[in-house]
């Protein structure tokens, strides 16, 4: 099974720099979701809940080349939960640029609550993002 436990870290440095680029506290932590009480964590979230930020680190084409079908239905999954919080502003950030591209191509109309934007990694979080995804897909053939 794939380490996904390493790509915490990268999600604290994604969390990090947007938080500077703001200007505003980040923290993991569960805010309620829907109107039953339900709680649901998500990487980032600000002092007083009304940002909520999701870092997506899928990995572009399929290894056959394909259209990541998967990964894209996964990011509006993301998407749903963070519609039924409180939060005024949602913001996903990818890591991978082509999984970025492909993203915003498939959901073009379809995201104006959301700001969606790319980070580009430091070569050491590019590389455990790239560890975990090899190994992953290596458990999907």
């Amino acid at each position: 099974m794939a380490n996904t436990s390493a790509l915490k870290k990268v999600s604290v440095y994604v969390i990090n720099q947007i938080a500077l680029k703001l200007d505003i506290n980040l923290a993991n932590k569960s805010v309620q979701i829907g109107t039953k009480g339900k709680r649901k964590a998500f990487d980032g979230v600000s002092d007083n809940g009304k940002i909520i930020v999701k870092v997506i680190n899928h990995s572009g084409k399929t290894s056959g080349g394909k259209k990541p079908n998967g990964k894209i239905k996964n990011t509006y999954s993301d998407c749903f939960f963070m519609n039924l919080t409180q939060a005024e502003q949602k913001i996903l950030v990818f890591t991978n640029k082509e999984f970025y591209d492909i993203f915003i191509a498939d959901c073009d109309g379809l995201m104006e609550d959301f700001e969606l934007m790319y980070i580009q990694l430091p070569e050491e979080y590019s590389q455990i993002v790239e560890e975990v995804t090899k190994e992953a897909s290596k458990e999907m053939s």
